[in-house]
């Protein structure tokens, strides 16, 4: 956790569907301007261009293209890094995930 905190960065280029990106999530929380691959659920985590930026699984050139632009513009990769977090302390945050699930699983309890 010490090194993704002092990361710029944090690429996650998942080629599988990866239903819930629990490193995401963290990279986020610790400050990490976010990139992930639009392959499964990342997309839903990140918001491409407001909290981090979305990039299609598997195409190489644009993977390098958006880091090589995220490492060359501070604000705009502090401004991803910055809104990432709010995000993942304002959606993820432990209690407040539960509360939901656990809602959702009365809910679903109490159908017939």
């Amino acid at each position: 956790m010490a090194l993704v905190a002092r990361a710029h960065v944090l690429a996650l280029p998942s080629l599988w569907a990866e239903p819930f990106g629990l490193a995401t999530l963290e990279g986020m929380a610790l400050g990490c301007a976010a990139m992930v691959s639009d392959a499964g659920a990342s997309p839903e985590l990140v918001e491409d261009g407001a909290s981090g930026v979305v990039v299609a699984a598997g195409d190489a050139r644009a993977w390098a293209r958006e880091l090589l632009a995220l490492e060359s513009d501070e604000a705009q990769r502090v401004a991803l890094a910055e809104a990432g977090r709010a995000r993942v302390l304002s959606r993820f945050r432990h209690a407040d995930f539960v509360a939901r699930i656990e809602a959702e699983a009365l809910s679903l309890a109490s159908r017939p």
